[in-house]
């Protein structure tokens, strides 16, 4: 009876226990899967780098994103972006697969205030168990190239040089008040 019992337990333990997903490498991702710098965090001038774990079938279907560090504002997009990822893989079975997403987010300054499109992300497959992307972009400017700040205008700065000589010559020193 005590060895039906403990027969038992073990059976149910067994059953009820989910293994960790296993570390597998991703030798690289279908084309038409892309991480972009996300506008909010453009408007914001966030830049950083995010480190997390992705969880996916061996088929290459993105099952999971848990950050471990990096802006939240980052991590969210990130994990938004790969959800709905292939990835290319070399794991065999049916167990889930993890590796670890190095992604690093910063700004390059522009020489203008011309609009210019993001840099294209670069993703290195070189290291197993690691997927690695750098997310270049070119900030938001606010700036009005229509106008420019000059100096004032030539015959403007005369005028008031001979009002005020003028007033001068009159006066025999500068007026208090301003003359109308």
């Amino acid at each position: 009876m005590r060895r039906i019992l403990i027969i038992s337990l073990l059976a149910g333990s067994v059953t009820a226990a989910q293994a960790e997903p296993r570390w597998c490498s991703i030798a690289g991702k279908a084309i038409a899967d892309r991480a972009s710098y996300p506008p909010i965090a453009k408007a914001a001038r966030v830049e950083g780098v995010v480190v997390g774990r992705i969880h996916f079938e061996p088929s290459g279907k993105v099952a999971g994103f848990e950050q471990v560090f990096g802006p939240a504002m980052l991590a969210k997009s990130l994990e938004q972006q790969t959800a709905s990822w292939i990835l290319a893989n070399d794991a065999k079975g049916d167990d889930l697969c993890e590796t670890l997403i190095v992604a690093r987010f910063r700004f390059k300054e522009p020489a203008s205030c011309d609009p210019r499109p993001d840099v294209p992300t670069e993703y290195d497959f070189s290291t197993p168990g690691i997927l690695r992307l750098d997310l270049s972009a070119y900030p938001y400017l606010i700036c009005d190239p229509a106008s420019t700040v000059t100096s004032s205008n030539p015959a403007r700065l005369l005028f008031y040089k001979l009002k005020r000589g003028l007033r001068r010559l009159v006066h025999g020193r500068e007026p208090l008040e301003p003359m109308l």
